[in-house]
């Protein structure tokens, strides 16, 4: 399914040309948009991730006046700060990237939950909306908690006090 999208022709309504089979199947993606754009809304189906994709041309403004040219500079580690460089050195890749990975997952559910309580029919329905509330609120907690016990844990680790 996925080779078959950059082959599909977006209209101008930003609707596809798809059969059954492919809408039962994009019905079951999940996206996430990664961008320098402050969305009004995040894209959480194919669908919304298409009508945002057509509508990032517009987020430029009509002669470019909100695109800002970036520059970027990489250095090594060690040139910005010597412990920085020797904590990466000393923590596996794949420690930092599951860490990095509960954290950005946490967040994607902070802005879903941010997403559902601004929905029409979660506003229709307090006992829904308070559930929504409290749920966003437990991840919160549960995402400051982790930070916590990794602020803690990645010294001892980096001075080998403590197994990964």
């Amino acid at each position: 399914m996925i080779k078959k999208i950059p082959t599909f022709k977006i209209e101008g309504q930003g609707s596809l040309q798809m059969r059954d089979k492919d809408i039962a199947n994009v019905d079951k993606f999940s996206c996430k948009f990664h961008g320098d754009f402050n969305l009004e809304k995040h894209p959480v189906s194919f669908q919304e991730a298409i009508e945002v994709y057509q509508s990032l041309p517009k987020l430029l403004g009509t002669n470019g006046e909100n695109a800002v040219p970036q520059k970027v500079w990489l250095l090594p580690l060690k040139s910005l700060d010597s412990a920085a460089a020797q904590l990466v050195r000393q923590i596996s890749e794949r420690l930092i990237r599951d860490a990095q990975n509960v954290l950005e997952d946490l967040s994607e559910l902070q802005r879903r939950c941010n997403d559902v309580e601004k929905c029409k029919t979660t506003q229709q329905f307090p006992q829904i909306n308070k559930k929504v509330k409290a749920f966003k609120e437990q991840v919160s907690q549960y995402k400051l908690e982790f930070q916590k016990i990794m602020a803690r844990k990645l010294p001892l680790i980096r001075g080998g006090r403590c197994s990964r």
